[in-house]
């Protein structure tokens, strides 16, 4: 096998590329027309096309509402729904409920102790007697394995954990 020397190796490839390149350039402008033309023809068909007219469906006859009555229609649909926030999510609204229900809950008995014959509970390590208030529970009534506290209208009573 003879080998070229690097001029005529340069010369060759050279021929080679351009070649590639002219073919390229002849495929491209041997190719059918591109599909847009064929858009145009199918648009200017359908222009000859005669059109058809078609009525708008006829229109509903609606009342007459006073704007007095209108008020009060809107001031009914506001009283029965409970304003929420709109961009709230599904899980901020768990944990808004869950932080309500938090706040009712009474807090946890720590412990009991007697000192000179009065019953002390001891509440989040604080100490407190009866008729003291503990985060709006009051305390009722301390006895020697629970605590009667009092919100609003409701009674809890709390048990010391063993």
């Amino acid at each position: 096998m003879k080998q070229f020397k690097p001029e005529q190796a340069r010369w060759i490839w050279s021929c080679l590329i351009i070649g590639v390149i002219l073919m390229g350039i002849y495929l491209i402008l041997s190719l059918p027309p591109s599909g847009f033309e064929k858009f145009e023809e199918v648009a200017q068909t359908t222009k000859s096309l005669p059109e058809e007219k078609q009525e708008p469906p006829p229109m509903k006859k609606t009342a007459f509402i006073t704007p007095k009555e209108m008020e009060e229609f809107i001031s009914s649909l506001r009283k029965n729904t409970s304003l929420r926030d709109p961009f709230l999510g599904s899980g901020e609204k768990e944990w808004k409920t869950f932080l309500d229900e938090l706040k009712e809950r009474p807090p946890q008995l720590k412990g009991i102790i007697q000192v000179e014959g009065n019953r002390i509970a001891l509440i989040h390590n604080s100490r407190y007697r009866e008729g003291d208030e503990v985060k709006g529970f009051k305390i009722i009534r301390i006895e020697d394995e629970y605590v009667v506290l009092n919100k609003g209208e409701k009674n809890y009573t709390i048990y010391l954990k063993k």
